[in-house]
């Protein structure tokens, strides 16, 4: 929804990956399926019009959307390379349940699927200080991490 609202984005493929590790949660979102609390906590009646559709059972995401997605069962201690390369990954609330060690392991191999100008975004309570030396933060973008070797390519962009 938030790409199709990025003019700069227009006529790009995009392809959206959506892994958990619960069969469950993969379940409820191929499905669409969301209730009136959900789709009222922060969803702008424009976007619900536009890509959601009321039944009976509350409210389903249009195919045209859920066709963007593919979802996939995937535990973050597995292998990555068979899931290819990224130009961005969100990770959000996850890291912040696992040890030094682990998260630190995950963070360096989310990396090496990123491409070099790949972002990763994680959730406001994470970081990646102490863990990883991959990634540097966005400029007054909370959550937002860019591969590193970028930063000095955004500082001069910025005061460009």
């Amino acid at each position: 929804m938030m790409i199709d609202a990025m003019p700069q984005f227009a006529g790009w493929e995009i392809q959206i990956l959506a892994t958990d590790i619960s069969a469950d949660a993969l379940a409820r979102a191929d499905a669409g399926l969301f209730n009136q609390a959900e789709v009222q906590r922060g969803l702008p009646v424009r976007m619900l019009a536009k890509y959601f559709r009321k039944d009976a059972a509350g409210w389903r995401v249009t195919d045209e959307l859920r066709n963007r997605v593919q979802f996939r069962m995937f535990n973050l201690m597995d292998c990555f390379a068979h899931l290819g390369m990224f130009d961005v990954i969100l990770c959000r609330n996850v890291l912040m349940y696992l040890d030094a060690a682990t998260k630190s392991d995950i963070l360096e191999r989310l990396a090496d699927c990123l491409e070099a100008d790949g972002y990763l975004v994680l959730g406001a309570a994470e970081t990646v200080l102490g863990a990883c030396n991959s990634f540097a933060a966005v400029p007054n973008m909370r959550g937002i991490k860019m591969k590193c070797g970028r930063t000095q390519d955004l500082r001069s962009a910025a005061m460009g």
